[in-house]
């Protein structure tokens, strides 16, 4: 077509909270995510005649979605077609979910699966070298020495091998920058090469700077220069680096777990699948033949999965289930999944739909869902946004909700612990972190009362140094470069702030006309207050209470068999650094080596008491009619009800907040013990 991609119109493309298509375009590129969002308005794609779903073995949550969302359309619309591309599906697999029913005299029907093309793609042959080293997994994680072991073995390959550049997986930043930093120094010690090759020691994640990416690509003389390229498994499929020859593979990756019963999110190494091992080594023989160093032995190869986890399996469902069943979907449980999620995982979405309002007794999506979905967010985020509509704080809630939607602001330190024996253990304490923070603090850029106001003020102060310095890049980046945050973040939020207003508009226009937005500075004490409140709607459900130990918490929300679990602020927390509140609510829960609460904020007790009333106990047998079905009969917890503890929300005779009354219920959640506050 010899068209630039959302250039002159005939080739768009779609992201989160950005588009470039017109009236004009033929073909568009987009997210998984976004095709998802636009079944919420065309659930049966009229738009498209034909949708391509490529690398579709990576099982994102949306992916999976969608291929239960085009299984359906194609019922629909006999015209309409489907291509699913991947270089290692189990392409029968997929044929047989796609095909076509075919019925037999036997009234049975059996599948006829569609069409399988299969292209053969020009790759050169690669060597595997296994060690004789076994995986074995602890409480923890691995205990393998497995980062020590992929710095030995890339110096050995650059000494001995022919030119060549060498990729090696690992799991994390921490772990990349740690090995970058032991490479370059032995090959500082070391001998120089006979033909004096070079080595240019390089990390690849996810939050890297833009630049330092950039570095990767430069083209470099082979035969001078040999690149290390040390990388998560963003190197697998996303992108391809000429020039590559040989593959050190660690063996493990980290996932994000979600539990449905603690309502916990855990950041967890495990070990990798055969489809991840095969994509790795597969690395090295794109451009000649390669080789391969497995940092395991063949004993944990075959022990690996065959496949992936499909997120949709590990991840929270509430985003999910509530665009089910906007586009009409009862039955979520029911659905077409090619890999069903857990049900628990199901019935704990279906829990904070209904808490959030999102959901009415009968499982039916409300008015505030509706307007909820409008928003590219998760449920909590999309709540708290519709709630700042009714409390006329919107216009900075939208600050705090893009600052929470893009990706982590502050730079990771470089960790000098001396007490840490092992530097391949997770640890989320650092005296860089303390350091920083505080200095925030004396900027002024740090709020006492939780972190969503602080980013707030990160991210107006980033606009106001850009308009003082007119939009001129490099002053921003050093800007954010003395304060340790990141540019890129910043940049992004900014981006977010002015899609979530527009949308914004869209809806006052449609069904807030109230809505308004004032920009009087003397409004700034009662508007934070506005700004916690309106949170507090969205996370309600995460709420903990100080214990006699002022830097201890305990949630506030019992399933009524476990002890009390305890919590502390992350060390990114500014609460971390203020005086701790009675009553704070989180964002999210995560588990590293211990658990903390990320995205902490002060709240008052008769907010916890508003939101959290009406409702405290649903049975299962309620959560099951959520989505038009009955409990399974041997179900031992029929009946059973949810509990919250409710000595901790009962203030009914303070003043009521002005804001909209919605039927609320606590999540059930497990406890365990928490671990000593970092020394």
């Amino acid at each position: 077509m010899n068209t630039r991609v959302g250039g002159d119109g005939l080739v768009g493309y779609s992201i989160r909270f950005e588009s470039r298509c017109s009236e004009d375009t033929k073909l568009k590129f987009l997210t998984d995510g976004v095709l998802v969002r636009e079944c919420l308005s065309d659930p049966l794609l009229k738009k498209y005649s034909v949708v391509m779903l490529d690398e579709a073995h990576e099982r994102s949550i949306h992916t999976d979605l969608l291929f239960g969302l085009l299984q359906q359309v194609m019922k629909r619309r006999p015209e309409f077609r489907v291509l699913i591309t991947s270089a290692t599906l189990d392409a029968e697999r997929f044929a047989e979910f796609f095909g076509e029913p075919v019925e037999k005299k036997s009234k049975k029907h059996k599948i006829k699966p569609c069409p399988i093309v299969k292209i053969p793609g020009r790759v050169f042959p690669v060597d595997i070298f296994h060690s004789k080293q076994r995986q074995i997994m602890g409480h923890r994680g691995p205990l393998s020495t497995y980062v020590r072991s992929a710095v030995e073995t890339t110096m050995q390959v650059h000494n001995s091998e022919d030119p060549g550049h060498i990729l090696v997986f690992l799991t994390g930043q921490r772990e990349i920058e740690d090995a970058c930093a032991q490479i370059r120094a032995l090959y500082r010690e070391q001998e120089k090469r006979s033909d004096g090759m070079e080595l240019r020691v390089l990390p690849l994640y996810g939050a890297l700077q833009g630049p330092r990416q950039h570095e990767i690509f430069d083209a470099v003389p082979v035969n001078r220069v040999r690149k290390v390229i040390v990388a998560t498994n963003i190197a697998e499929t996303s992108l391809t680096i000429d020039g590559v020859r040989y593959v050190v593979d660690c063996g493990f990756t980290k996932q994000k777990v979600y539990n449905p019963v603690q309502q916990m999110e855990s950041l967890v190494v495990v070990p990798i699948s055969k489809v991840s091992a095969q994509q790795r080594a597969g690395r090295a023989g794109r451009t000649a033949p390669g080789k391969c160093y497995r940092l395991y032995n063949k004993t944990s190869y075959e022990e690996m999965a065959q496949e992936t986890v499909p997120e949709i399996q590990r991840t929270n469902l509430a985003n999910t289930v509530l665009y089910l069943k906007l586009i009409g979907i009862q039955d979520v449980i029911g659905f077409p999944y090619l890999d069903p999620p857990d049900e628990d995982s199901l019935l704990d979405a279906l829990k904070q739909l209904y808490v959030l309002g999102a959901l009415d007794v009968t499982g039916e999506a409300t008015a505030l869902g509706k307007l909820m979905a409008a928003f590219p967010l998760e449920p909590k985020l999309s709540r708290a946004l519709v709630e700042s509509l009714l409390l006329n704080c919107s216009h900075e809630m939208t600050q705090v909700v893009a600052m929470l939607s893009a990706e982590n602001v502050f730079v990771e330190a470089h960790y000098r612990n001396k007490k840490r024996k092992n530097r391949e253990e997770s640890d989320d304490e650092g005296e860089d972190w303390e350091q920083r923070m505080l200095a925030l603090k004396e900027d002024g850029l740090l709020h006492e009362d939780g972190d969503q106001l602080t980013y707030k003020l990160l991210l107006q102060a980033f606009e106001s140094k850009s308009r003082q310095v007119q939009g001129h890049r490099r002053d921003l980046e050093h800007w954010c470069e003395d304060r340790h945050l990141r540019f890129r973040a910043l940049t992004m939020a900014g981006s977010i702030v002015k899609q979530l207003r527009d949308i914004i508009e869209t809806l006052s226009r449609r069904d807030l006309d109230a809505v308004k937005e004032e920009k009087d500075s003397k409004r700034d004490a009662w508007l934070d207050d506005r700004l916690r409140q309106a949170l507090c709607a969205g996370f309600f459900m995460n709420a903990a209470r100080r214990c006699t130990m002022e830097t201890v918490y305990r949630l506030m929300y019992d399933d009524g068999k476990k002890a009390a679990q305890l919590v502390q602020f992350h060390p990114l927390s500014a609460m971390s650094y203020c005086a701790p509140p009675e009553f704070c609510v989180y964002q999210e829960l995560v588990v590293t080596s211990k658990p903390f609460m990320r995205g902490a904020l002060a709240v008052e007790r008769h907010w916890l008491d508003h939101y959290s009333k009406d409702k405290l106990n649903i049975s299962v047998a309620q959560l099951y009619a959520l989505c038009g079905r009955k409990p399974p009969v041997d179900e031992k917890d029929q009946g059973k009800q949810s509990r919250v503890d409710t000595s901790e929300v009962n203030s009914a005779e303070t003043p009521k907040p002005v804001t909209v009354s919605i039927d609320a219920v606590a999540a059930a959640r497990a406890r365990f013990l928490a671990r000593k506050k970092r020394s």
